[in-house]
């Protein structure tokens, strides 16, 4: 290996490091500007998902390697299923789509004495539409029950 082509690694890394300081900075600016409990912990998450993410792309050599196969590999094979009728689960893209994130998601799914973001998030969005569509239906019956659904 030359001396040029360690320059290069050094200046790819400190770039890698840099960027990822910036987006952590960024969750933890969002995280202090909100006050709903489950955002807050998806911030407190990507930003560690993004430290384990730029953690792996300063390895030298193999670290993008991993990054890049790492999301090829999801997004080709969600795009695949979807040509062959399977729709992609959006909370299981979410939790896959880096290895940050996935890893992230197992610490905290496996030890944790929290429910994950994404998954309470995907609870409570099912949960207010089975909501709505109960007072759709209320207010489209003959003679219509009025409800309202009040969302805090």
């Amino acid at each position: 290996m030359g001396q040029d082509s360690r320059a290069r690694l050094r200046v790819s890394s400190v770039a890698a490091i840099a960027v990822g300081g910036i987006l952590i900075g960024y969750e933890l600016y969002l995280w202090s500007q909100t006050n709903d409990p489950i955002e807050k912990l998806a911030h407190i998450e990507n930003s560690f998902a993004i430290g384990i993410d730029a953690g792996i792309s300063i390895i030298p050599l193999y670290g993008i390697a991993v990054e890049l196969t790492w999301g090829l590999v999801v997004y080709a094979s969600a795009w695949i299923g979807s040509l062959l009728g399977f729709a992609p689960n959006e909370l299981a893209l979410q939790i896959v789509s880096s290895p940050g994130s996935t890893i992230v998601f197992l610490i905290e799914y496996i030890w944790g004495g929290v429910i994950p973001s994404a998954v309470a998030n995907d609870a409570l969005n099912r949960l207010m539409n089975s909501l709505a569509d109960a007072a759709r239906y209320s207010n489209g019956l003959t003679p219509p029950r009025p409800t309202i659904l009040l969302v805090p």
